[in-house]
Protein backbone atom coordinates (compact mmCIF):
# COMPACT_ATOMS: atom_id res chain seq x y z
CA UNK A 1 0.00 0.00 0.00
CA UNK A 2 1.37 3.44 -0.83
CA UNK A 3 0.25 7.08 -0.91
CA UNK A 4 0.94 8.55 -4.35
CA UNK A 5 1.03 12.26 -5.15
CA UNK A 6 -0.11 13.82 -8.38
CA UNK A 7 0.60 17.52 -8.78
CA UNK A 8 -1.42 19.63 -11.18
CA UNK A 9 -0.88 23.36 -11.61
CA UNK A 10 -4.12 25.28 -11.43
CA UNK A 11 -3.65 29.01 -11.93
CA UNK A 12 -7.20 29.92 -10.96
CA UNK A 13 -7.44 27.87 -7.79
CA UNK A 14 -3.77 27.37 -6.82
CA UNK A 15 -4.77 23.82 -5.97
CA UNK A 16 -2.89 20.53 -5.56
CA UNK A 17 -4.38 17.22 -6.66
CA UNK A 18 -3.67 14.35 -4.22
CA UNK A 19 -4.38 10.71 -5.00
CA UNK A 20 -4.51 7.80 -2.55
CA UNK A 21 -4.09 4.49 -4.30
CA UNK A 22 -2.86 0.94 -3.62
CA UNK A 23 0.33 -0.14 -5.37
CA UNK A 24 -1.26 -3.42 -6.52
CA UNK A 25 -4.81 -2.15 -6.90
CA UNK A 26 -5.83 -3.61 -3.57
CA UNK A 27 -8.93 -2.05 -1.98
CA UNK A 28 -8.81 -0.03 1.23
CA UNK A 29 -11.61 1.12 3.51
CA UNK A 30 -10.49 4.30 5.24
CA UNK A 31 -7.93 7.07 5.34
CA UNK A 32 -6.86 10.28 7.08
CA UNK A 33 -5.10 12.97 5.04
CA UNK A 34 -3.31 16.13 6.22
CA UNK A 35 -1.03 18.77 4.71
CA UNK A 36 2.06 19.48 6.83
CA UNK A 37 5.07 21.77 6.65
CA UNK A 38 8.19 20.12 5.27
CA UNK A 39 10.39 22.09 7.70
CA UNK A 40 8.22 21.09 10.69
CA UNK A 41 6.12 18.02 10.01
CA UNK A 42 4.27 18.38 13.33
CA UNK A 43 2.63 21.58 12.02
CA UNK A 44 -0.59 21.11 9.98
CA UNK A 45 -1.04 23.64 7.20
CA UNK A 46 -4.63 24.91 7.44
CA UNK A 47 -5.58 24.68 3.79
CA UNK A 48 -8.86 23.31 2.47
CA UNK A 49 -9.51 19.86 0.99
CA UNK A 50 -12.46 19.27 -1.31
CA UNK A 51 -14.87 16.71 0.11
CA UNK A 52 -17.42 14.52 -1.67
CA UNK A 53 -19.88 11.76 -0.73
CA UNK A 54 -16.98 9.47 0.20
CA UNK A 55 -15.10 11.90 2.46
CA UNK A 56 -15.52 14.23 5.44
CA UNK A 57 -13.70 17.35 6.60
CA UNK A 58 -12.60 17.14 10.24
CA UNK A 59 -10.82 19.35 12.79
CA UNK A 60 -7.25 18.66 13.88
CA UNK A 61 -4.96 20.57 16.26
CA UNK A 62 -7.69 23.04 17.29
CA UNK A 63 -8.23 24.21 13.69
CA UNK A 64 -11.45 23.78 11.77
CA UNK A 65 -11.83 21.44 8.79
CA UNK A 66 -8.12 21.25 7.96
CA UNK A 67 -8.00 17.45 7.49
CA UNK A 68 -9.86 14.92 5.38
CA UNK A 69 -11.08 11.42 6.27
CA UNK A 70 -13.32 8.76 4.75
CA UNK A 71 -17.08 9.17 4.79
CA UNK A 72 -17.83 5.44 4.73
CA UNK A 73 -16.01 2.09 5.05
CA UNK A 74 -16.79 0.80 1.59
CA UNK A 75 -13.90 -0.67 -0.40
CA UNK A 76 -12.00 1.93 -2.41
CA UNK A 77 -9.23 1.36 -4.95
CA UNK A 78 -8.47 5.03 -5.45
CA UNK A 79 -9.41 8.34 -3.91
CA UNK A 80 -8.63 11.74 -5.47
CA UNK A 81 -9.04 15.11 -3.79
CA UNK A 82 -7.90 18.68 -4.28
CA UNK A 83 -6.17 20.77 -1.64
CA UNK A 84 -6.18 24.58 -1.74
CA UNK A 85 -3.48 26.22 0.41
CA UNK A 86 -4.35 29.14 2.67
CA UNK A 87 -4.23 32.65 1.24
CA UNK A 88 -0.77 34.22 0.89
CA UNK A 89 0.95 30.94 1.86
CA UNK A 90 4.38 30.11 0.42
CA UNK A 91 6.47 27.10 1.38
CA UNK A 92 7.19 23.41 1.03
CA UNK A 93 4.51 20.97 2.15
CA UNK A 94 4.13 17.22 2.39
CA UNK A 95 0.89 15.28 2.53
CA UNK A 96 0.75 12.75 5.35
CA UNK A 97 -1.75 9.95 5.27
CA UNK A 98 -3.02 7.07 7.33
CA UNK A 99 -4.60 4.29 5.26
CA UNK A 100 -6.83 1.53 6.64
CA UNK A 101 -7.02 -1.74 4.65
CA UNK A 102 -9.24 -3.38 7.26
CA UNK A 103 -9.68 -3.07 11.00
CA UNK A 104 -6.53 -5.12 11.65
CA UNK A 105 -4.28 -3.85 8.88
CA UNK A 106 -3.39 -0.18 8.47
CA UNK A 107 -0.43 2.09 7.67
CA UNK A 108 0.39 5.38 9.41
CA UNK A 109 2.58 8.41 8.60
CA UNK A 110 2.79 7.80 4.86
CA UNK A 111 4.43 10.96 3.47
CA UNK A 112 4.55 12.26 -0.09
CA UNK A 113 7.54 13.99 -1.60
CA UNK A 114 7.80 17.68 -0.64
CA UNK A 115 6.18 20.21 -2.94
CA UNK A 116 6.61 23.98 -3.20
CA UNK A 117 3.14 25.55 -2.88
CA UNK A 118 1.98 29.13 -3.37
CA UNK A 119 -1.43 30.06 -1.96
CA UNK A 120 -3.89 32.44 -3.58
CA UNK A 121 -3.38 36.15 -2.98
CA UNK A 122 -5.80 37.55 -0.45
CA UNK A 123 -7.68 40.34 -2.16
CA UNK A 124 -9.97 42.70 -0.26
CA UNK A 125 -13.62 41.95 -0.92
CA UNK A 126 -15.03 44.42 -3.39
CA UNK A 127 -18.53 45.50 -2.57
CA UNK A 128 -20.68 45.58 -5.72
CA UNK A 129 -21.92 49.03 -6.67
CA UNK A 130 -24.40 50.27 -9.26
CA UNK A 131 -23.03 52.22 -12.21
CA UNK A 132 -23.50 55.99 -12.06
CA UNK A 133 -24.81 55.79 -15.62
CA UNK A 134 -28.07 54.41 -14.23
CA UNK A 135 -28.93 57.83 -12.82
CA UNK A 136 -28.53 59.79 -16.08
CA UNK A 137 -32.11 59.11 -17.26
CA UNK A 138 -33.36 60.18 -13.83
CA UNK A 139 -31.46 63.48 -13.90
CA UNK A 140 -32.58 64.21 -17.46
CA UNK A 141 -36.17 63.30 -16.53
CA UNK A 142 -36.37 60.79 -19.35
CA UNK A 143 -37.61 58.07 -16.99
CA UNK A 144 -39.36 57.76 -13.64
CA UNK A 145 -37.02 56.53 -10.92
CA UNK A 146 -37.49 54.92 -7.52
CA UNK A 147 -34.58 53.68 -5.42
CA UNK A 148 -33.72 52.03 -2.14
CA UNK A 149 -32.78 53.40 0.39
CA UNK A 150 -34.47 56.79 0.64
CA UNK A 151 -32.90 59.72 -1.24
CA UNK A 152 -30.48 57.35 -2.98
CA UNK A 153 -31.42 58.54 -6.49
CA UNK A 154 -30.48 62.09 -5.52
CA UNK A 155 -27.29 60.92 -3.81
CA UNK A 156 -26.48 58.28 -6.47
CA UNK A 157 -25.93 55.53 -3.90
CA UNK A 158 -28.84 53.13 -4.46
CA UNK A 159 -28.49 49.40 -3.91
CA UNK A 160 -31.76 48.78 -5.80
CA UNK A 161 -33.19 51.13 -8.41
CA UNK A 162 -36.29 50.88 -10.59
CA UNK A 163 -36.74 52.98 -13.74
CA UNK A 164 -39.81 53.02 -15.96
CA UNK A 165 -41.23 55.00 -18.88
CA UNK A 166 -44.59 54.97 -20.65
CA UNK A 167 -44.48 54.50 -24.45
CA UNK A 168 -47.24 53.65 -26.91
CA UNK A 169 -49.65 51.98 -24.53
CA UNK A 170 -47.05 50.09 -22.48
CA UNK A 171 -44.64 50.73 -19.63
CA UNK A 172 -40.99 49.68 -19.97
CA UNK A 173 -39.37 48.66 -16.67
CA UNK A 174 -35.74 48.18 -15.72
CA UNK A 175 -34.72 47.07 -12.22
CA UNK A 176 -31.10 46.84 -11.07
CA UNK A 177 -29.70 45.92 -7.65
CA UNK A 178 -26.68 44.63 -5.79
CA UNK A 179 -26.94 41.18 -4.22
CA UNK A 180 -25.24 40.60 -0.88
CA UNK A 181 -23.84 37.35 0.42
CA UNK A 182 -27.27 35.85 1.16
CA UNK A 183 -29.43 37.78 -1.33
CA UNK A 184 -30.88 36.01 -4.36
CA UNK A 185 -33.61 38.33 -5.62
CA UNK A 186 -34.87 41.87 -5.96
CA UNK A 187 -38.54 42.60 -6.62
CA UNK A 188 -41.02 45.42 -7.13
CA UNK A 189 -44.64 45.44 -6.07
CA UNK A 190 -47.45 47.62 -7.37
CA UNK A 191 -50.14 48.16 -4.75
CA UNK A 192 -52.97 50.44 -3.75
CA UNK A 193 -51.65 50.46 -0.16
CA UNK A 194 -48.24 50.46 1.54
CA UNK A 195 -48.59 47.07 3.24
CA UNK A 196 -48.83 44.85 0.14
CA UNK A 197 -51.60 42.84 1.78
CA UNK A 198 -54.19 43.25 -0.93
CA UNK A 199 -54.40 41.51 -4.28
CA UNK A 200 -51.12 42.94 -5.50
CA UNK A 201 -48.77 41.94 -8.31
CA UNK A 202 -45.05 41.42 -7.75
CA UNK A 203 -42.39 41.26 -10.45
CA UNK A 204 -39.35 39.32 -9.27
CA UNK A 205 -35.80 39.41 -10.56
CA UNK A 206 -34.42 36.10 -9.27
CA UNK A 207 -30.97 34.50 -9.46
CA UNK A 208 -31.35 30.73 -9.84
CA UNK A 209 -28.17 28.70 -10.46
CA UNK A 210 -26.36 31.72 -11.89
CA UNK A 211 -29.28 32.28 -14.27
CA UNK A 212 -31.58 35.31 -13.99
CA UNK A 213 -35.31 34.60 -14.02
CA UNK A 214 -37.94 37.33 -14.42
CA UNK A 215 -41.33 36.22 -13.16
CA UNK A 216 -44.50 37.41 -11.51
CA UNK A 217 -46.09 36.48 -8.21
CA UNK A 218 -49.30 37.44 -6.47
CA UNK A 219 -50.05 38.52 -2.92
CA UNK A 220 -53.22 36.85 -1.68
CA UNK A 221 -55.75 39.27 -0.20
CA UNK A 222 -55.61 39.88 3.58
CA UNK A 223 -52.78 37.39 4.09
CA UNK A 224 -49.00 37.31 4.03
CA UNK A 225 -48.99 34.49 1.45
CA UNK A 226 -47.41 34.90 -1.95
CA UNK A 227 -47.67 32.53 -4.90
CA UNK A 228 -45.70 32.44 -8.14
CA UNK A 229 -47.85 32.80 -11.27
CA UNK A 230 -47.43 30.08 -13.88
CA UNK A 231 -48.24 32.43 -16.75
CA UNK A 232 -46.98 36.00 -16.65
CA UNK A 233 -50.04 37.51 -18.36
CA UNK A 234 -49.15 41.04 -17.32
CA UNK A 235 -45.52 41.24 -18.48
CA UNK A 236 -43.60 40.29 -21.63
CA UNK A 237 -40.20 40.74 -23.33
CA UNK A 238 -38.45 39.71 -20.12
CA UNK A 239 -34.67 39.53 -19.94
CA UNK A 240 -32.04 39.60 -17.22
CA UNK A 241 -28.34 39.38 -16.45
CA UNK A 242 -26.03 39.00 -13.45
CA UNK A 243 -22.51 40.47 -13.54
CA UNK A 244 -20.10 41.03 -10.62
CA UNK A 245 -22.74 40.98 -7.91
CA UNK A 246 -25.20 43.21 -9.80
CA UNK A 247 -28.49 41.80 -11.11
CA UNK A 248 -30.50 43.57 -13.82
CA UNK A 249 -33.93 42.78 -15.27
CA UNK A 250 -35.97 44.28 -18.11
CA UNK A 251 -39.65 43.75 -18.91
CA UNK A 252 -42.67 45.47 -20.43
CA UNK A 253 -46.24 45.74 -19.16
CA UNK A 254 -49.49 46.83 -20.76
CA UNK A 255 -51.29 49.73 -19.09
CA UNK A 256 -54.26 47.43 -18.50
CA UNK A 257 -53.51 43.88 -17.34
CA UNK A 258 -55.53 41.07 -15.80
CA UNK A 259 -53.99 38.85 -13.14
CA UNK A 260 -55.84 36.35 -10.97
CA UNK A 261 -59.17 37.72 -12.30
CA UNK A 262 -58.16 41.19 -11.10
CA UNK A 263 -57.88 44.09 -13.52
CA UNK A 264 -54.97 46.45 -12.88
CA UNK A 265 -55.18 49.68 -14.85
CA UNK A 266 -52.40 52.26 -14.89
CA UNK A 267 -54.54 54.77 -16.81
CA UNK A 268 -55.58 57.58 -14.50
CA UNK A 269 -54.76 55.60 -11.38
CA UNK A 270 -51.93 55.91 -8.85
CA UNK A 271 -50.15 53.08 -7.07
CA UNK A 272 -47.60 52.69 -4.31
CA UNK A 273 -44.31 51.08 -5.30
CA UNK A 274 -42.50 48.65 -3.03
CA UNK A 275 -38.89 47.57 -3.59
CA UNK A 276 -37.50 44.55 -1.71
CA UNK A 277 -34.51 42.25 -1.79
CA UNK A 278 -33.81 39.06 0.10
CA UNK A 279 -32.68 35.42 0.13
CA UNK A 280 -34.03 32.41 -1.71
CA UNK A 281 -33.38 28.67 -1.89
CA UNK A 282 -31.23 27.13 -4.61
CA UNK A 283 -34.45 26.10 -6.38
CA UNK A 284 -35.64 29.71 -6.47
CA UNK A 285 -38.13 29.53 -3.60
CA UNK A 286 -38.33 33.09 -2.28
CA UNK A 287 -37.69 33.73 1.42
CA UNK A 288 -38.90 36.71 3.42
CA UNK A 289 -37.19 39.91 2.28
CA UNK A 290 -34.63 41.55 4.57
CA UNK A 291 -34.65 45.02 2.99
CA UNK A 292 -37.54 47.07 1.66
CA UNK A 293 -38.55 50.58 0.63
CA UNK A 294 -42.04 51.96 0.04
CA UNK A 295 -42.83 55.04 -2.02
CA UNK A 296 -43.82 57.93 0.23
CA UNK A 297 -46.92 58.56 -1.90
CA UNK A 298 -48.83 56.83 -4.72
CA UNK A 299 -47.50 57.61 -8.21
CA UNK A 300 -48.84 57.74 -11.74
CA UNK A 301 -46.63 55.43 -13.82
CA UNK A 302 -47.61 57.22 -17.02
CA UNK A 303 -45.89 60.42 -15.86
CA UNK A 304 -42.16 61.07 -15.43
CA UNK A 305 -41.20 61.59 -11.77
CA UNK A 306 -38.55 60.77 -9.20
CA UNK A 307 -40.19 58.85 -6.39
CA UNK A 308 -38.82 59.12 -2.87
CA UNK A 309 -39.12 56.34 -0.34
CA UNK A 310 -39.86 56.57 3.34
CA UNK A 311 -36.54 57.54 4.95
CA UNK A 312 -36.87 55.50 8.12
CA UNK A 313 -40.26 54.09 9.17
CA UNK A 314 -41.79 55.46 12.36
CA UNK A 315 -41.70 52.13 14.19
CA UNK A 316 -37.95 51.78 13.55
CA UNK A 317 -37.33 55.28 14.92
CA UNK A 318 -39.41 54.58 18.01
CA UNK A 319 -37.72 51.21 18.49
CA UNK A 320 -34.26 52.76 18.38
CA UNK A 321 -35.20 55.71 20.59
CA UNK A 322 -36.76 53.50 23.27
CA UNK A 323 -33.84 51.06 23.31
CA UNK A 324 -31.20 53.80 23.51
CA UNK A 325 -33.05 55.65 26.26
CA UNK A 326 -33.59 52.45 28.24
CA UNK A 327 -30.18 50.77 27.95
CA UNK A 328 -27.82 53.75 27.62
CA UNK A 329 -29.78 56.08 29.89
CA UNK A 330 -31.87 54.40 32.58
CA UNK A 331 -30.27 50.93 32.93
CA UNK A 332 -26.75 52.32 33.24
CA UNK A 333 -27.87 54.84 35.87
CA UNK A 334 -29.78 52.19 37.82
CA UNK A 335 -26.75 49.89 37.87
CA UNK A 336 -24.44 52.67 39.09
CA UNK A 337 -26.81 53.65 41.89
CA UNK A 338 -27.07 50.03 43.03
CA UNK A 339 -23.29 49.62 42.92
CA UNK A 340 -22.03 52.87 44.47
CA UNK A 341 -24.87 54.61 46.32
CA UNK A 342 -26.16 52.09 48.87
CA UNK A 343 -24.45 54.02 51.68
CA UNK A 344 -25.76 57.40 50.58
CA UNK A 345 -29.02 58.76 52.07
CA UNK A 346 -28.84 55.98 54.69
CA UNK A 347 -31.26 57.56 57.16
CA UNK A 348 -33.77 58.58 54.51
CA UNK A 349 -36.48 56.45 52.96
CA UNK A 350 -38.87 56.72 50.07
CA UNK A 351 -42.16 54.86 50.46
CA UNK A 352 -40.63 52.87 53.33
CA UNK A 353 -37.72 51.77 51.10
CA UNK A 354 -34.13 52.90 51.06
CA UNK A 355 -33.76 55.72 48.56
CA UNK A 356 -31.12 53.92 46.46
CA UNK A 357 -33.34 50.84 46.16
CA UNK A 358 -36.47 52.84 45.33
CA UNK A 359 -34.65 54.77 42.59
CA UNK A 360 -33.00 51.60 41.26
CA UNK A 361 -36.32 49.75 41.14
CA UNK A 362 -38.14 52.66 39.47
CA UNK A 363 -35.47 53.08 36.78
CA UNK A 364 -35.40 49.35 36.06
CA UNK A 365 -39.19 49.11 35.73
CA UNK A 366 -39.22 52.18 33.49
CA UNK A 367 -36.44 50.67 31.38
CA UNK A 368 -38.24 47.35 31.13
CA UNK A 369 -41.41 49.10 29.93
CA UNK A 370 -39.46 50.90 27.18
CA UNK A 371 -37.64 47.69 26.18
CA UNK A 372 -40.89 45.72 25.88
CA UNK A 373 -42.51 48.53 23.87
CA UNK A 374 -39.50 48.72 21.53
CA UNK A 375 -39.48 44.93 21.16
CA UNK A 376 -43.16 44.85 20.19
CA UNK A 377 -42.79 47.78 17.76
CA UNK A 378 -39.99 46.21 15.76
CA UNK A 379 -41.83 42.90 15.46
CA UNK A 380 -44.91 44.77 14.24
CA UNK A 381 -42.77 46.57 11.67
CA UNK A 382 -41.02 43.50 10.22
CA UNK A 383 -44.22 41.46 10.58
CA UNK A 384 -42.52 38.65 12.46
CA UNK A 385 -38.90 37.52 12.53
CA UNK A 386 -36.38 39.00 10.12
CA UNK A 387 -32.70 38.00 10.05
CA UNK A 388 -30.42 40.53 8.36
CA UNK A 389 -27.49 38.23 7.62
CA UNK A 390 -24.68 38.45 8.35
CA UNK A 391 -25.57 41.09 10.98
CA UNK A 392 -26.56 39.38 14.28
CA UNK A 393 -28.46 42.46 15.53
CA UNK A 394 -31.85 40.64 15.85
CA UNK A 395 -30.29 37.71 17.71
CA UNK A 396 -28.28 39.74 20.23
CA UNK A 397 -31.25 42.06 20.71
CA UNK A 398 -33.58 39.18 21.53
CA UNK A 399 -31.08 37.67 23.97
CA UNK A 400 -30.58 41.02 25.73
CA UNK A 401 -34.34 41.53 25.97
CA UNK A 402 -34.82 38.01 27.32
CA UNK A 403 -32.21 38.58 30.03
CA UNK A 404 -33.87 41.90 30.92
CA UNK A 405 -37.20 40.09 31.39
CA UNK A 406 -35.45 37.45 33.50
CA UNK A 407 -34.26 40.00 36.08
CA UNK A 408 -37.67 40.89 37.62
CA UNK A 409 -38.64 37.22 37.58
CA UNK A 410 -35.51 36.43 39.59
CA UNK A 411 -36.36 39.28 41.97
CA UNK A 412 -39.62 37.54 42.89
CA UNK A 413 -37.52 34.80 44.50
CA UNK A 414 -35.20 37.19 46.36
CA UNK A 415 -33.93 35.46 49.53
CA UNK A 416 -33.89 37.28 52.85
CA UNK A 417 -30.69 39.22 53.70
CA UNK A 418 -29.57 36.60 56.23
CA UNK A 419 -30.38 33.59 53.99
CA UNK A 420 -27.53 31.25 53.13
CA UNK A 421 -28.15 31.43 49.39
CA UNK A 422 -28.43 35.23 49.31
CA UNK A 423 -24.84 35.55 48.01
CA UNK A 424 -25.63 33.16 45.15
CA UNK A 425 -28.63 35.26 44.17
CA UNK A 426 -26.54 38.44 44.30
CA UNK A 427 -23.94 36.98 41.96
CA UNK A 428 -26.60 35.70 39.52
CA UNK A 429 -28.37 39.06 39.61
CA UNK A 430 -25.07 40.82 38.91
CA UNK A 431 -24.11 38.42 36.09
CA UNK A 432 -27.46 38.54 34.27
CA UNK A 433 -27.67 42.31 34.61
CA UNK A 434 -24.18 42.99 33.28
CA UNK A 435 -24.49 40.42 30.50
CA UNK A 436 -27.73 41.97 29.27
CA UNK A 437 -26.20 45.45 29.44
CA UNK A 438 -23.12 44.42 27.40
CA UNK A 439 -25.25 42.61 24.81
CA UNK A 440 -27.61 45.57 24.53
CA UNK A 441 -24.80 48.05 23.89
CA UNK A 442 -23.30 45.63 21.33
CA UNK A 443 -26.72 45.39 19.65
CA UNK A 444 -26.94 49.18 19.42
CA UNK A 445 -23.46 49.18 17.83
CA UNK A 446 -24.62 46.60 15.28
CA UNK A 447 -27.64 48.76 14.38
CA UNK A 448 -25.35 51.37 12.82
CA UNK A 449 -24.50 49.04 9.92
CA UNK A 450 -28.17 48.25 9.21
CA UNK A 451 -29.24 49.94 6.00
CA UNK A 452 -32.84 50.16 7.23
CA UNK A 453 -31.74 52.28 10.21
CA UNK A 454 -29.98 54.84 7.98
CA UNK A 455 -27.74 56.00 10.84
CA UNK A 456 -24.73 58.29 10.29
CA UNK A 457 -21.22 57.13 11.11
CA UNK A 458 -21.09 59.69 13.93
CA UNK A 459 -23.29 57.28 15.87
CA UNK A 460 -20.27 55.02 16.35
CA UNK A 461 -18.20 57.75 17.95
CA UNK A 462 -20.95 58.82 20.33
CA UNK A 463 -21.31 55.20 21.46
CA UNK A 464 -17.54 54.93 21.87
CA UNK A 465 -17.63 58.13 23.92
CA UNK A 466 -20.35 56.71 26.15
CA UNK A 467 -18.50 53.43 26.75
CA UNK A 468 -15.27 55.28 27.53
CA UNK A 469 -17.01 57.64 29.97
CA UNK A 470 -18.95 54.79 31.63
CA UNK A 471 -15.76 52.77 32.14
CA UNK A 472 -13.79 55.73 33.54
CA UNK A 473 -16.68 56.68 35.84
CA UNK A 474 -16.88 53.14 37.25
CA UNK A 475 -13.10 53.04 37.71
CA UNK A 476 -13.04 56.37 39.53
CA UNK A 477 -15.89 55.37 41.83
CA UNK A 478 -14.17 52.07 42.70
CA UNK A 479 -10.91 53.89 43.50
CA UNK A 480 -12.80 56.38 45.65
CA UNK A 481 -14.57 53.55 47.48
CA UNK A 482 -11.25 51.84 48.24
CA UNK A 483 -9.78 55.08 49.64
CA UNK A 484 -12.86 55.77 51.78
CA UNK A 485 -12.98 52.19 53.10
CA UNK A 486 -9.31 52.32 54.09
CA UNK A 487 -9.77 55.70 55.80
CA UNK A 488 -12.93 54.53 57.54
CA UNK A 489 -11.13 51.39 58.79
CA UNK A 490 -8.28 53.48 60.20
CA UNK A 491 -10.65 55.87 62.04
CA UNK A 492 -12.69 52.99 63.41
CA UNK A 493 -9.51 51.39 64.75
CA UNK A 494 -8.52 54.61 66.52
CA UNK A 495 -11.98 54.93 68.09
CA UNK A 496 -11.87 51.36 69.39
CA UNK A 497 -8.33 51.90 70.73
CA UNK A 498 -9.43 55.06 72.60
CA UNK A 499 -12.70 53.48 73.78
CA UNK A 500 -14.72 56.14 71.91
CA UNK A 501 -18.25 55.62 70.67
CA UNK A 502 -19.84 57.82 68.02
CA UNK A 503 -23.23 57.86 66.47
CA UNK A 504 -23.40 56.67 62.89
CA UNK A 505 -23.29 59.57 60.47
CA UNK A 506 -26.36 60.29 58.41
CA UNK A 507 -24.38 59.47 55.31
CA UNK A 508 -21.32 57.29 54.86
CA UNK A 509 -17.99 59.09 54.37
CA UNK A 510 -17.47 60.38 50.85
CA UNK A 511 -21.21 60.76 50.14
CA UNK A 512 -20.88 64.39 49.08
CA UNK A 513 -18.33 63.41 46.45
CA UNK A 514 -20.60 60.62 45.24
CA UNK A 515 -23.56 63.00 44.94
CA UNK A 516 -21.39 65.41 42.96
CA UNK A 517 -20.22 62.66 40.61
CA UNK A 518 -23.78 61.42 40.19
CA UNK A 519 -24.81 64.87 38.99
CA UNK A 520 -21.96 64.91 36.47
CA UNK A 521 -22.89 61.42 35.26
CA UNK A 522 -26.56 62.33 34.75
CA UNK A 523 -25.73 65.50 32.81
CA UNK A 524 -23.18 63.87 30.49
CA UNK A 525 -25.17 60.68 29.81
CA UNK A 526 -28.37 62.68 29.26
CA UNK A 527 -26.51 64.70 26.62
CA UNK A 528 -25.19 61.57 24.93
CA UNK A 529 -28.63 59.92 24.92
CA UNK A 530 -30.19 63.09 23.51
CA UNK A 531 -27.57 63.17 20.74
CA UNK A 532 -28.16 59.51 19.86
CA UNK A 533 -31.94 59.89 19.76
CA UNK A 534 -31.62 63.09 17.71
CA UNK A 535 -29.53 61.28 15.08
CA UNK A 536 -32.22 58.59 14.86
CA UNK A 537 -34.86 61.17 13.97
CA UNK A 538 -32.82 63.37 11.64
Amino acid sequence: MRLSLQFKSDIEENSVSVTISASRGEPFKGFLLEARLKANSSHIVNGRFTADENSLLINCNSSKKNSLTHGNVKDKKEFITKWIPPANFKGKVIFRGTVLKDFKTFWVNIDTSPLWVVGPSLQPERKPELSVDLYSDCEAKRKSCFGMPALCVKNKNCYVILTCVYKNGEVEFKMTGTLGLFDKYIAVGISEDVKMQGEDSITECMLVNRRVVVRQSWNINSTYKNEVLDNELGIYDQSGEYVDGVITCHWKQKVIATRKNTVQSIIGKKYHLLLVKGPASVEGVKRKHNERAVSDKPVNLMLISTVEGDKVPLFIKLHGSFMVTAWIGFVGLAMIIARHYKQVWQNNTLCTMNIWFAVHQFLMLLSLSLIIAAFVLIFLHVEGWSQVDPNPHPITGCVATGLALLQPIMALFLPKPDAKNRSIFNWLHWFVGNTSKILAVLTIFLAVSLEAANLPYAYYWILVGYITFYFLFQLLMHIHACIVDRKKGTEKGKQELNGEEQDSPKDAPGSNFRRFMLGIYIVIVAGLVAALVLLIWL
